[in-house]
């Protein structure tokens, strides 16, 4: 009787990302090295495909795939795993350790971890960044922060002002004398500035003084009445006539003094690192506060005009800010996974095996551990020992191994980065997934430098949220091949791919596919039946005042219409869109208006509602002859009620506009008479999409 044989059929996804060969290799399950069937695929993007190596002895098998350059050098395996259409067999893995705080995921104080592979990061992702740095004036500046700090998050401000000293003080003590006992007078001269100060300490009825003028005065008569009004503040009875301060009732004076700033345009800077140990925005903002307050007491907080929180200092005669906010970068590992084993755990400081459904529950298929006793929590540096059960596989069946044998490898996969605020592609985004979640309504996506990027390897870019957001895609260089406005953004629920492509050698071009998105319909007019609740990427045409960097592309469309289409933002709500007025720009209002084909005038012009002119004939009669002429012309019919002669008594009388009249029988159909012209129509919310 002929040896038994054996067809192994494969199916492959598609590999669209490997840029070089692919290569399967078939060898006996003993001994791995000794190929016994092999096939290349060379086929460009690598699609979907079956493999089939027919008539081999019917034994298990090694089945490895794995990419393979021009000249033979292994790349990367694509998946490995075992065929054994032999017999019934049982795999297993080893046991394994795991230890609260160390192993990812499972931290102290918790009751559940999923083992199922994911990611275990240290902390929330920052989404820190600086929403406004500037001059509010030229001797003011200030910052303000947006977004959610983690901890660790490094904020630097620096900080550059001056005094103000253009003028050099001349302040100075004339005289000071006790004319009598019980009496003590100074005199002044000179011009002040900024930042002096005169000082006067002593003893007034038997109770000590030290008082000092405030610092801002620049006329001798300013600072003297500040100094007056200080010491009767402080109950000691003073005044002052020209440049003399008399103090009435002192025991012992030890004298006047002056301080003088005496600088002339002093620069002063300070910079200050604050760590971030909040995840607290308005916290971190005290933190900095405080710092920067220590370092100049003319420090005050600031709200921008979005309601951002920070800091403000002021310079005597000009102050500048510079802040650069460093992230965290938030470090994240993968929790082991056990999905598709039946596990036995074992807590090294307990004896015994742990009790399912009493001690602990398992989910093999999500991978879920849970603790169930009440008051139960994973112990800090406390260990795990876990257990698997053997798995049984049928004979014909195959055992994906992961080239480790213990979990099963899905082909083809492509790792996802989100991103929530205004970031930066790196070339490790290229070959997988971009997701947008901005945290605010608007970020920013730059593109690297083309050239840095191989050709072909295409990146995903989609977008989610559940409020109206734009990102707008920047590009370093590279020809862009886009024909839907000058810059490209990106809105909530859109999706789209883009590629390095050289069709020149030196033109590298940016391509784009795989489009998902209403790029093409921007500006469009949508009739829709639901309100504005539910719609996505449409405005509702009502005249409200929007934001252009919420709805940038709707403002790249906008801008991009003739001038007359736009009216002034003060002329407030009309049948237009609106220019700009600082960041918002006004929706045209067309709420219960008639659509009509335009001929020349601009498309959104209003038109009042009328009448064709026509005429209606008259109730009363007249004979026609000699100087009686009807104005407006007559039907032609003899012998209607009239007067025969030619006169000039009888009045034109109108018709009845439509009304109906008491006693009258009823002149028009049912609904047919109202306040304005109008075909039979229905009502429809209008649109603009975004």
């Amino acid at each position: 009787m002929a040896d038994l044989t054996v067809a192994l059929n494969m199916y492959s996804l598609p590999f669209p990302n490997i840029l070089e060969n692919i290569r399967v290799d078939v060898a006996p399950q003993s001994n791995k090295s000794n190929i016994v069937a092999t096939e290349t695929d060379a086929v460009v993007g690598h699609p979907a495909r079956k493999w089939l190596f027919a008539g081999l002895p019917r034994t298990n098998y090694y089945v490895l795939m794995y990419s393979v350059d021009a000249n033979g050098l292994v790349g990367n395996v694509l998946a490995d795993f075992d065929v054994v259409p032999d017999q019934n067999v049982y795999i297993v893995r080893n046991d394994e350790q795991l230890t609260v705080d160390l192993t990812p995921g499972m931290v102290a104080g918790g009751t559940s971890i999923l083992f199922d592979g994911g990611e275990s990061g240290t902390g929330i992702a920052s989404s820190l960044r600086c929403a406004y740095q500037g001059n509010l004036s030229a001797d003011i500046a200030a910052f303000s922060l947006d977004g959610v700090p983690a901890v660790g998050d490094i904020v630097k401000v620096d900080v550059n002002y001056d005094t103000n000293d253009t003028v050099t003080s001349t302040l100075a003590v004339v005289t000071q004398s006790n004319p009598s006992p019980a009496v003590f007078t100074c005199s002044y001269s000179g011009v002040p500035v900024i930042s002096d100060q005169i000082q006067l300490y002593g003893t007034f009825d038997g109770t000590s003084f030290n008082i000092t003028s405030n610092n801002a005065f620049t006329t001798l008569d300013s600072i003297l009445y500040d100094l007056v009004a200080r010491l009767n503040l402080a109950n000691v009875t003073a005044s002052y006539s020209g440049n003399v301060v008399t103090i009435t009732g002192v025991t012992s004076v030890a004298g006047a003094s002056v301080i003088k700033h005496g600088k002339v345009n002093t620069p002063h800077s300070f910079s200050i690192n604050t760590t971030a140990t909040t995840t607290i925005l308005t916290d971190l903002v005290d933190l900095l506060y405080n710092a920067i307050k220590d370092k100049n007491t003319d420090t005050y907080y600031y709200t921008d005009p979005l309601n951002f929180p920070g800091v403000r200092t002021n310079g005597y005669s000009a102050a500048t800010m510079v802040v650069t906010v460093t992230k965290k970068t938030q470090s994240t590992t993968k929790r082991p996974d056990f999905r598709g084993w039946n596990i036995n755990p074992e807590r090294r400081n307990q004896p015994g095996t742990m009790k399912r459904d009493t001690e602990y529950s398992w989910n093999q298929t999500n991978g879920e551990f849970k603790l169930l006793i009440t008051g139960d929590v994973f112990l800090a540096g406390e260990y795990y020992n876990i257990d698997f059960d053997p798995q049984e596989i049928k004979a014909g069946g195959s055992v994906p191994s992961g080239g480790g044998g213990t979990t099963p490898v899905v082909t083809a996969k492509f790792a996802c980065r989100v991103v929530t605020s205004s970031a930066s592609v790196v070339l490790t985004d290229f070959g997988n997934k971009i997701i947008l979640e901005p945290s605010g309504s608007y970020m920013e996506l730059t593109l690297p430098d083309i050239a840095t990027v191989p050709d072909c390897l295409p990146l995903d870019i989609a977008a989610y949220g559940t409020t109206d957001f734009c990102v707008k895609l920047k590009f370093t260089n590279g020809t862009k091949k886009w024909i839907y406005g000058t810059e490209i953004f990106i809105c909530r629920g859109e999706s789209l791919r883009l590629h390095n492509f050289i069709r020149t050698a030196n033109a590298p071009e940016w391509r784009f596919d795989r489009l998902c998105g209403n790029w093409g319909l921007v500006g469009r007019i949508s009739e829709l039946d639901n309100t504005q609740v539910g719609t996505i990427n449409a405005l509702l045409l009502n005249g409200a005042i929007v934001s252009n960097t919420q709805y940038a592309r709707l403002w790249q469309y906008v801008a991009s219409l003739p001038a007359p289409q736009r009216k002034n933002y003060s002329d407030g709500v009309t049948t237009f869109f609106s220019t700009l007025n600082g960041s918002n720009f006004r929706l045209p209002d067309r709420r219960g208006l008639y659509a009509r084909q335009g001929a020349t005038e601009d498309a959104g012009t209003k038109w009042r509602q009328q009448m064709e002119k026509h005429k209606h004939i008259g109730t009363w009669g007249e004979n026609v002859h000699g100087s009686i002429i009807p104005p407006f012309g007559s039907a032609g019919f003899a012998n209607k009620i009239g007067d025969s002669d030619a006169d000039d008594k009888n009045d034109w009388w109108y018709t009845n506009d439509g009304s109906e009249y008491a006693g009258a029988a009823q002149l028009n159909a049912a609904g047919i008479i109202g306040t304005e012209t109008r075909p039979n129509s229905y009502s429809i919310n209008k649109y603009v999409i975004v």
